[in-house]
């Protein structure tokens, strides 16, 4: 299951039948909830206190975590990288927004 999206691994645990703790499939957001908790890693949290390893209750290395957070922030596109266009010929130009289930057009940055 190497570099594979969360998709495509969630995919690939429902064609090995590998399946949760309720017997259903995984989805892809419950496992990047996984890859983002430390506590796979043995590391129990309680607010902003952080214990030592303890290596019983560790299911994934420290430094497979570690990497996996760094695959993790590489792949992600941040906000200010998604393209905009509000040039040209648009019927609405401008950004879509949903208040109180009615739609705004939010104004254009000058």
């Amino acid at each position: 299951m190497r570099n594979t999206s969360t998709k495509g691994t969630a995919h690939s645990g429902w064609k090995k039948r590998i399946f949760n703790r309720k017997g259903e499939n995984f989805t892809n957001t419950t496992l990047i909830k996984m890859i983002q908790n430390p506590a796979y890693t043995g590391i129990l949290r309680n607010g902003e206190s952080k214990s030592e390893i303890f290596p019983d209750l560790q299911i994934i290395r420290s430094e497979l975590f570690r990497q996996a957070q760094v695959i993790r922030k590489n792949r992600a596109m941040k906000h200010n990288d998604v393209p905009f266009n509000s040039k040209g010929k648009a019927l609405l130009p401008g950004k879509m927004g949903i208040r109180s289930n009615m739609y705004h057009i939010l104004p254009k940055k000058l």
